[in-house]
Parts: structure tokens; sequence; C-alpha cells
């Protein structure tokens, strides 16, 4: 009979002995004898498996300024140049179609904060929002549903685990990361307000985008809302000389 059946025969090792044959623990055995002989064979024999399949997005651009406007939340760490690192938390707002955002910082992170940054953001956009896009943390729950739903705006909760649905304002953060806290010198809150706000006007009246194909965030605004304003007088002439 040959070795190989009388090997087969046997009885398998017990737990903790070691394999006759190669001297190692008979799970170590067993492990590799399945990654060397059964797992190619298994291939062989199934090779329509399908696999993980990778996340695809659309790339996608609304028309309506206000339309979505994305909100989240970014966290900081400023380092003191004497004392422990103060913890912050940046608050962010950005239009969906032309990029123009409006960030404010709070010392804590609550629904309270996040209800107060509706208020600001309503007041510092100009022009009507829509819906209020945002992930499914603590601070975006019923108490800032209800106060959203005051304003007669829609609030929408992105798909868990798909950061990529609010993708602009997690770019938007990045772009802070890379040109404004990393050139930051945290010196007390008054300081880094009035440095923020001063960020803040540079990239939405002076910053070029690539999106925008060199424009900055206010002239794409600008654009839109005289292309939405003419449009509307072409349907008024259209609609007149329909009736005549």
């Amino acid at each position: 009979m040959p070795p190989l059946a009388v090997e087969l025969r046997e009885p398998p090792p017990r737990r903790g002995e070691t394999h006759r044959c190669c001297h190692l623990p008979c799970g170590i055995y067993q492990f590799l004898l399945y990654r060397t002989c059964v797992r190619p064979l298994m291939r062989l024999i199934r090779p329509n498996r399908a696999g993980r399949r990778a996340v695809q997005t659309h790339r996608y651009e609304k028309q309506v300024p206000g339309l979505h406007v994305q909100v989240d939340v970014k966290f900081l760490t400023l380092q003191r140049q004497k004392g422990a690192p103060v913890r912050r938390y940046q608050y962010t707002a950005i239009d969906d179609v032309t990029r123009v955002r409006a960030p404010k910082i709070y010392r804590l992170h609550t629904q309270a904060n996040a209800i107060d940054f509706i208020n600001y953001v309503v007041e510092k956009l100009a022009f009507r929002i829509r819906t209020i896009r945002t992930d499914r943390g603590h601070e975006f729950q019923a108490l800032f549903r209800w106060h959203v739903a005051d304003f007669c705006m829609e609030h929408v909760y992105i798909k868990p685990r798909a950061t990529q649905l609010n993708g602009k304002v997690e770019r938007f953060h990045r772009t802070d990361k890379d040109e404004f806290y990393q050139l930051l010198a945290y010196r007390g809150d008054v300081d880094f307000e009035k440095k923020l706000a001063k960020w803040e006007r540079f990239y939405n009246y002076d910053r070029q985008h690539g999106t925008h194909r060199g424009r900055t965030a206010y002239e794409a605004l600008r654009e839109k809302l005289q292309y939405r304003r003419t449009s509307g007088l072409i349907r008024q002439i259209t609609a007149l000389g329909s009736h005549l």
C-alpha cells in the first residue's frame, strides 16, 4: 500500500501533539496543508467566485446654490507655546455647487452648538438652503433635525461608513489642514478666530478653485445666480409670447 494512503488512514494527531513527518504542532501542520494544497484546489474548482467589490463613486455637481449644503465637524488639537494642547471643534458648512463655505469654532462638541451653527450658516450664506447633509454623529440627532425643520429645510443623513457622500466638506477640511492649520501659531481663542475669519474671506473671495476653472467661490456663485435670473426672464418672455 502506498505510504500516502497509510498516512491518510491513520487517525489525526491530537491537539498539542507534533506531527511525525515534520515535527510541527498539529494545528500549524493543518494550516500549512490547507494553504498549500486545499486552497489552490478550491480555486481551481470554483474559479468564478465573486470577490469583494470596490467602492465606485460617481462625481456629480448640483446646479442650484443651496440645494445641498454639507455640514461636518473637524476635531482640532492646537499646541500652545506653553502648557498642554487645546481641543477645539470646527463646525463647517460648504455649498455643494459653489464651494462657498462657513466655518465656526466651538469649545464643546454638542448638539446645542450644532443648532447654534445652523443659525450662523443661515445668516451667513447669501442664498436659501434647501437640504442639510450630515453624518450620523451625536450632534446631529433629534433636536438638531427639529431645528432644521423649523427653517423649512430638509435634513439628510449620509450612509454609514460612506464619507465620500460628504466628500466636499471632507476635502475642505484637508485643505484647512494643509494651507491653514499647518502654519497656525495658537495664541488664544480671540487671535485664532480672527485668523480663521481672514482665512475664510481668502477662501471664498480670492482663492482660485480647479473645480471652477480658476474662478473663486463667489465668482461661481454670482455666475450661477445670474444664469438663474436670465433663464427665469427667458421663460417669462416665452410664456408671454405664447399668449400673444
